[in-house]
Formats: structure tokens, C-alpha cells, sequence
């Protein structure tokens, strides 16, 4: 039976055939000359790059009963973050559903237990990914106390439809989907108690809550 050094100067002869230049490197570096076994297998590992760490992510979707038949519904959502966390290479550590609860609060079950685990795993969780910011919080005051409160312990927030990001133009757009989010919210509650105003007024009326006025 062939010795292991053998076998590891069998291994370098077949890497000849790859035309790449790792393996190229590999083969130059050894010059097939005979070597002990662990000798050669720490030099071949230290030719290769480590594989970096895994990013892990968290996916939040949440559905009212009305948004359940507005292309909205929990698997549509869940789909789109999954597909999402498959391109930037994070690896999903776990899921949390919300249904049926209102957004204009962060006394969420669902997401609640978010934030614990998140609390809980600190250093593992890179990132909250979420369909599109409304999921996440619809009060612009809310939304950035969740964002403040992730950053502290040292996860970001994602949108699998939205481009934001922590570069300064993320922040922005991340600041103007949040406000109209906010806006969208104050038209609905302006209209459902006042159904005789028009579209305009409500939405001027949003404008001057956004401002503070």
C-alpha cells in the first residue's frame, strides 16, 4: 500500500490538469519533491483562502387580515426575503410570522420574540430582513427606535424590495420610505374618521403630522 506521501504527490499530479492558478501555484510550490504527509497538507491548506464567516439574517413578516388579498400574504413575503438572503449569501436563522396585529404599535408578539432573539444571539445575527419597510413599522418614530435598538447590537436592517443600505444614500432612502410609510398611515386614519374630505386634505393633513405642525 502507498504511503501517504504518495499519495499526496498522486493528488498534485492530477491537480496538474486544472488550468487554474491556485492549483498551478500549488504544484510550483511543492515541485512534487517528496514530503511528509502533515508537512504537505499544512502547506496545501495554506495556499487556499479561508472560507469567511457566515453572515446570518433573521427574516419578520407580517400580514393584517385585509393585506392577506393585496398580493401581501405571508408566503409572498417569506418567498421574497428567502430569495433575497439567497443572494447576498446570508444564511437564514430563523423566521418570525406576525398576522393579525396592528402595525401602528411595537407591541408585537411576533416581533417582540424578534428582538429577543436577536438580544439572545447577539454577535451571530447580522441582519433583520423584512419584505418592505411598512412590515416593519409604520410610525416613523417607531421605526427608528427598532433601528437604534438593533444598531446597538450590531444588526442592520434589510428590505428585500427596497434598496436601502448603511451607506449615506441607504440612510436617505431608508428616511424617505419610512416618512411616506408614516404619511400612508395618517391618510388612512384621517379617512376612515372623516370620510367627506377629499384626498387632498388628507394628505395635507399627513403632511403637517409628518412636520410636527
Amino acid at each position: 500500500m502507498a504511503d501517504n506521501s504518495s499519495i499526496s504527490i498522486a493528488v498534485l499530479e492530477q491537480l496538474r490538469r486544472f488550468d487554474t492558478p491556485t492549483v498551478c501555484n500549488v504544484v510550483e510550490l511543492f515541485d512534487l519533491r517528496p514530503r511528509t504527509a502533515g508537512y504537505m497538507d499544512a502547506r496545501i491548506q495554506a495556499c487556499f483562502p479561508k472560507l469567511p464567516p457566515m453572515v446570518g439574517a433573521v427574516i419578520y413578516v407580517r400580514v393584517s387580515t385585509k393585506e392577506q388579498t393585496e398580493n401581501l400574504s405571508l408566503p409572498t413575503q417569506l418567498r421574497a426575503c428567502e430569495e433575497y438572503c439567497r443572494r447576498q449569501g446570508y444564511e437564514i436563522l430563523e423566521c418570525f410570522h406576525e398576522e393579525g396585529e396592528s402595525p401602528k404599535t411595537t407591541d408585537r408578539s411576533q416581533l417582540q420574540n424578534l428582538l429577543t432573539y436577536c438580544r439572545l444571539n447577539k454577535g451571530r445575527v447580522h441582519f433583520v430582513v423584512v419584505f418592505n419597510l411598512t412590515r416593519f413599522a409604520r410610525d416613523k418614530y417607531d421605526h427608528f427606535a427598532l433601528r437604534a435598538h438593533l444598531k446597538s447590537l450590531g444588526i442592520s436592517l434589510r428590505s428585500a424590495t427596497e434598496p436601502i443600505d448603511d451607506t449615506s444614500t441607504g440612510k436617505l432612502m431608508e428616511g424617505v420610505l419610512a416618512a411616506f410609510a408614516w404619511c400612508k398611515l395618517a391618510y388612512r386614519l384621517i379617512h376612515r374618521n372623516a370620510p367627506g374630505r377629499d384626498i387632498d386634505y388628507a394628505l395635507a393633513a399627513g403632511r403637517r403630522a409628518l412636520s410636527g405642525a
